[in-house]
Parts: C-alpha cells; structure tokens; sequence
C-alpha cells in the first residue's frame, strides 16, 4: 500500500473543504475537453419532480447570456454532445433524460434558471420574458405592472421555458358572479393561445410568447 504523504493530505483537505460549500447534489470535476471557459460547469444529480427519474452526476452547465447557450450548443455540436435544457424539472415525462440516462453518457443540461430570467414589458401590452424565469416570478411581474393573464398552470414552481414547451395551460374558473369573455379556455374546453383576449377584470391579460 502506498505510502500517504503529506501533500496528498493536505489535497484531500482542501478538495473536502471546497465539497463543503457546493450546493447538494452539486459535484467539481474536470470539465469536458475544449468546454468553453468561463461558463460554469459541473455535474449535478437530476431528479425530476415525481423522483420517477434520477440521474447520479449530469454535466449541468449554468450560462448568463443567449449568446453563451449559443457558444455552448456550438461547442456541444462539434464534440458530439446532446443538449437539454434544465428548468424546475417539474414533470413526469422523459423529456429531458431518461432513467436509463448514465453519467457517462455524453448529455449536458443547460440550466436556464439561475441568470435567464429577465422580463419586460412592450408596448401591446405585451411581455417579453426569458425562459427560465418562473411562473411565480412572471405573474408577480404582471401584477406589479396592472397586467395578467387570463389562465396560467396551478404551480408557480415552473419555467416560462417549459411552459411553452409542453403547452401547459391551466384553465380558467369563473369567479362567483363573473361572465368570462368570448374563448377564454375554460376547465371544459382548454387550449393555449399567445393572443391577448379581452379581459373582463382590473388587469388586462399579456401575451406571453
């Protein structure tokens, strides 16, 4: 057995001590070959919502711009790397990665949630949001703003991404005493539509793609 010397203990302290302050779940390694620098990168578990489907270590990658996803997928392309976006992972479907999905296997998230994010109003009105703000975060926006929407999924735990993705729209119920206008999606026939239909309360409904 080869012998501990003391550098290589001290190493291990200090890799110890960097473990302590990462986020659970969250693991330091060597990034892959010729990743682009300065984009944050590491291999993080996944779970999705329903624990259905979970993932050991994923190459997880957290950019600040559009233009850093771009340089991402353009270096994804070249390697011959998959890549998935990363919201709230609140779903049960095999979407982003499958329970057969490895470690190994050369699939890089990119986590949208953490800098993309930002939202502005238009002139419409209508909304520009980025896709990894949450539905909580959007509809505060919209109310701060005097401006809503007309049916929105129960949970706030999303991303406008995701939303989009998988055309999750929710459904309106009418309040007690409240006529909804003409082709408000309702609990009987729900559909998703970017247009701003008239609205019968104090907010006035927003586009939101």
């Amino acid at each position: 057995m080869a012998e501990l010397t003391r550098r290589d203990l001290l190493r291990a302290s200090a890799a110890a001590a960097g473990a302590a302050w990462l986020p659970a779940g969250v693991l330091r390694d060597d990034p892959p070959p010729g990743f682009p620098s300065g984009i944050d990168v590491h291999r993080e578990v996944y779970e999705n919502w329903a624990g259905e489907i979970r993932v050991a270590s994923l190459w997880t990658c957290v950019p600040r711009t559009a233009a850093e996803i771009v340089t991402v997928v353009n270096w994804a392309h070249g390697a011959g790397w998959k890549v998935r976006p990363r919201g709230y992972r609140h779903g049960w479907a095999p979407l982003t990665v499958t329970a057969a999905t490895a470690p190994a296997d050369r699939v890089l998230l990119v986590d949208t949630t953490h800098h993309l994010t930002a939202m502005r109003v238009e002139p419409g009105p209508s909304v520009r949001v980025e896709a990894g703000a949450s539905m909580d975060d959007l509809l505060a926006f919209l109310e701060a703003n005097g401006l809503g929407v007309t049916n929105t999924p129960a949970p706030g735990d999303l991303s406008v991404g995701g939303v989009l993705a998988i055309n999750g729209h929710g459904t309106s119920v009418a309040a007690a005493g409240e006529t909804l206008a003409p082709g408000t999606p309702t609990a009987r026939s729900a559909t998703s539509s970017c247009r701003s239909p008239p609205s019968s309360g104090t907010h006035q409904p927003a586009a939101m793609c």
